[in-house]
C-alpha cells in the first residue's frame, strides 16, 4: 500500500494540474499505456525504483497527536517515471503537430513537478490520516524524448528522484504522557551470593540478591519492588538453564521475583542435559516494570555448569 499510495498520489497531482488539456490523460501504472485515438495522449506514472537509505533508526519515527501515536519508518530514495505516449495522425503535418504538442506537455509537467510544494513534499499529503508514506523531497532529473515513432506512437519520459519515509499503515504504537518520573536508587554493583556459583548438570543453586530497595515507591499506595531475571548463554534458549523462582514475565524467557525487605532469593536450575565439560551461563537481573517486563539492568552473575566429562 505504501509505494502504491505514493504512485497514485503522484498521478493525481499531475492529472489535476493538466486537467485543462483535453487531449491529455494521466493514469498510474500499468496503464493502459497507449491512447486509442489519433490526437490523444496518455501519461503513465510509475514508481520505477526504490532503495533503502540506511536502515531503521531509533530517531526516525512518524508521529501524530490525535490520537498520540508513533510508527517506526524506513527512509527510501525512489525514482518516479512519467511515460508519455502520443497517437499522431500519420501524415507529415500530423506528426509535426503531435510532436510539438508532446514537447509542450512534457514541458508543462516538468514545470509543475518543479514547484515548491512538489519539491518539498508538502503537496504529497493525502487525506488518509495513516497514508504509509511521507515525502521529504522530489525533483525532476532527466528527460528522454524519442525522435521517431515507437510502435506507431510518439513517446517521451520524465524521470524524477525523491526521498520519503514509509511505514505499514495501521501498525501504530500508542503513546502516553509522562506525568512523573519515579526514581529507584540501587547501589552498584549489587550483592549476589554466592559470587562464583557452580552447579552440576540437572541440579540447582540458590542465589541471594541483596541490597535492593524494599519498595518501588513510598506511596501512597506503596508497591513492593520486583526484579526481572533472564538466563543468557551461548546456546539456544531451549538448551539453557532456567529460573525456578517467581512467575513468568510478560517477555519470553523472563521471570519476575518480588524482593521482600530489600533482598530476593532466586533459584537457578541447570540444564538437564547437553553439557559436556563446563559451560558458563549468566543470570541477568533487571528492575521489573509494573507491566512485568525487564527494566533497568542491575547486574549479573556467572554460573558454571559442570557436565559429563568435566
Amino acid at each position: 500500500m505504501m509505494l502504491a499510495e505514493l504512485e497514485n498520489k503522484t498521478a493525481a497531482l499531475i492529472a489535476d494540474n493538466m486537467a485543462a488539456r483535453d487531449h491529455f490523460s494521466v493514469v498510474d501504472a500499468p496503464g493502459p499505456p497507449n491512447p486509442a485515438n489519433e490526437g490523444e495522449e496518455v501519461a503513465v506514472v510509475s514508481i520505477a525504483e526504490a532503495s533503502a537509505v540506511g536502515a531503521f533508526r531509533t530517531e526516525r519515527f512518524a508521529s501524530q497527536t490525535a490520537p498520540a501515536q508513533s510508527r517506526r519508518v524506513l527512509p527510501l530514495a525512489f525514482v518516479a517515471g512519467v511515460d508519455f505516449a502520443m497517437h499522431p495522425t500519420n501524415t507529415p503535418a500530423g506528426l509535426a503537430a503531435a510532436r510539438n504538442l508532446l514537447l509542450e506537455d512534457v514541458s508543462l509537467v516538468s514545470h509543475f513537478l518543479s514547484g515548491d510544494g512538489i519539491s518539498s513534499g508538502a503537496d504529497f499529503t493525502i487525506a488518509d490520516p495513516d497514508p504509509g508514506f511521507r515525502v521529504h523531497s522530489f525533483c525532476v532529473t532527466r528527460h528522454v524524448i524519442d525522435r521517431d515513432l515507437q510502435k506507431g506512437m510518439l513517446t517521451a519520459r520524465i524521470e524524477c528522484q525523491g526521498e520519503a519515509d514509509i511505514w505499514p499503515p495501521g501498525q501504530a504504537t500508542p503513546e502516553g504522557k509522562i506525568d512523573a518520573v519515579e526514581r529507584v536508587i540501587v547501589p552498584q554493583p549489587i550483592d549476589i551470593l554466592p559470587r562464583q556459583p557452580v552447579v552440576a548438570m540437572g541440579g540447582s543453586v540458590r542465589l541471594q540478591v541483596r541490597g535492593l530497595p524494599a519498595r518501588r515507591r513510598t506511596g501512597p499506595p506503596s508497591e513492593p519492588l520486583a526484579i526481572a531475571l533472564r538466563v543468557l548463554s551461548d546456546v539456544p534458549a531451549n538448551q539453557r538453564g532456567s529460573i525456578g523462582s517467581g512467575v513468568a514475565g510478560a517477555e519470553s524467557g523472563s521471570r519476575i521475583v518480588t524482593a521482600a525487605g530489600g533482598s530476593a532469593d532466586v533459584q537457578y536450575v541447570a540444564p538437564p542435559s547437553g553439557v559436556s565439560g563446563m559451560r558458563v551461563e549468566f543470570v541477568s537481573i533487571y528492575l521489573a516494570t509494573p507491566q512485568g517486563k525487564t527494566g533497568a539492568f542491575l547486574g549479573s552473575v556467572a554460573v558454571r555448569v559442570i557436565g559429563g566429562g568435566g
